[in-house]
């Protein structure tokens, strides 16, 4: 992904692995979004993965991904 691209809902946006720039660690999820501001500059926000699996998993189990 890159900055600017939209993204739709089920779409696959990472992968969960034990792999850190090839060094094994923990397995573990990731997830930040990137928002661009109006004056040109960014601000990274990391999202709790386990609230938002959760969520998901929720979501699916009722047929409404």
């Amino acid at each position: 992904m890159t900055l600017g691209d939209k993204v739709a809902r089920g779409q696959r946006l990472g992968l969960v692995s034990n792999d850190f720039d090839g060094a094994a660690t923990t397995i573990h999820l990731h997830f930040e979004t990137t928002i661009a501001l109006p004056d040109g500059t960014t601000q990274i926000h990391l999202a709790p993965p386990h609230a938002s699996l959760v969520d998901s998993y929720k979501r699916l189990l009722r047929g409404t991904p």
